[in-house]
């Protein structure tokens, strides 16, 4: 029997591993691919994540309908630190009188160049043969003073750290991992694939008890509407209903309040700002949602934009801060709102639609003999001169 060794931290498993599993059997003929899951992986920073049954339980799903395809937990179960050859070791005595040849060891072309590093790596390679899968876009030739063999699969660089990511900016992430791990992973909310979710229903509770009934339901109204304007110019529909949700949450905090939290983003308090402080609300939110809620300002700063410059607006603001600009003054709670209203905007292109709501918002604070802030002076010119 010729058995193949693919290892890693599974931290999920995803679509990549199993397809360049898949490669290697085929091309090199292989009866059995063990997928063996690392402890603790010498040569990266390892951060647990999930725990070591989640990822095992993961790995099973995923490969639970390819027979050639086993799931070994040696590294698990052995603790410490991970090291290929003593896994090999391993193999070679239980499977001693079934191997055929040497045990094929499967890594990424992307760590053929820091093979030598590797503990013992002279001596493990002398045990193994060494199986070169693409994962990088490249054209240069593979070089390594070990012999190997290189695998004419097709480019695929994914990573579980891709997964992850995607998790964490509420993009969708689903077709990444085989549906069945997808599953698992939503059912037992691993990698908080359902944190922006449960922050925002945080954050509604919040709202609700921290403003008026009838702000609360233009809030809901604002999140809604900021969903579906993203939904329509390509921007991510749960950021925008999350920011829709947040901007108005410090709208009925005491002046004072609302003064000394804003003066925690270490930016000048303007003299409209200081004669009615209700303004400086999207300021305060922004630090609220870090304080209370742990959003980092730069991981997120999309959504802390959005929301701290909901009220002036301001020049080259991001896709997001524009819809919920946008959001904020056409939601159909708006007695001027109606759907012939609505209706006009149908073709227009973002740019273009928050210009014409900037216009209206400017035109009717100076017919009411309101001040306008400097700030979206500026940002209606800069809008003007890029039409």
């Amino acid at each position: 029997m010729k058995i193949a060794v693919l290892g890693g931290t599974f931290n999920p498993v995803h679509i990549g591993h199993l397809m360049l599993a898949e490669d290697v059997r085929l091309e090199f003929g292989y009866d059995k691919i063990l997928f063996i899951p690392a402890c603790i992986p010498p040569h990266k920073s390892y951060k647990a994540v999930v725990s070591d049954e989640d990822r095992l339980n993961m790995l099973r799903l995923a490969t639970s309908s390819n027979p050639h395809f086993i799931v070994d937990d040696c590294e698990i179960n052995r603790k410490g630190l991970s090291y290929t050859l003593d896994t090999i070791y391993d193999l070679e005595s239980r499977y001693q009188n079934e191997i055929e040849g040497k045990i094929g060891l499967i890594i990424g072309d992307d760590l053929l160049s820091g093979f030598d590093t590797w503990h013992m790596a002279d001596t493990l390679a002398l045990r193994i043969r060494l199986i070169v899968g693409k994962r990088q876009m490249s054209n240069l030739p593979l070089e390594s003073k070990f012999p190997f063999s290189p695998l004419t699969n097709p480019v695929m660089p994914l990573a579980s750290s891709d997964f992850r990511k995607r998790v964490k900016n509420g993009e969708s992430c689903r077709y990444m991992v085989p549906d069945a791990v997808y599953d698992y992973i939503c059912k037992n909310k691993l990698y908080g694939v359902e944190w922006l979710e449960q922050l925002t229903q945080q954050v509604v509770n919040f709202a609700q008890e921290s403003v008026k009934k009838s702000r609360f339901e233009h809030i809901l109204r604002v999140a809604q509407t900021s969903s579906d304007l993203c939904r329509k110019y390509g921007v991510n529909e749960k950021f925008g209903y999350f920011a829709g949700v947040a901007h108005d949450i410090c709208k009925d905090f005491p002046d004072k309040q609302l003064i000394d939290l804003a003066r925690q983003d270490n930016m000048e308090i303007s003299e409209i700002e200081m004669q009615k402080p209700a303004l400086l609300h999207g300021r305060a939110a922004a630090i609220v949602l870090n304080q209370k809620f742990n959003l980092d300002f730069d991981e997120y700063a999309d959504i802390m934009e959005a929301v701290r410059y909901h009220t002036f607006g301001k020049c080259g603001m991001s896709p997001l801060a524009k819809i919920l600009y946008i959001a904020d003054k056409i939601e159909p709670g708006r007695p001027h709102v109606t759907k012939e209203y609505l209706a006009q905007f149908e073709d227009m292109g973002l740019d273009e639609l928050m210009l014409y709501v900037l216009k209206e918002n400017v035109d009717y604070l100076e017919n009411k003999g309101c001040a306008v802030a400097d700030e979206t002076y500026r940002l209606m010119e800069s809008l003007c001169q890029e039409k």
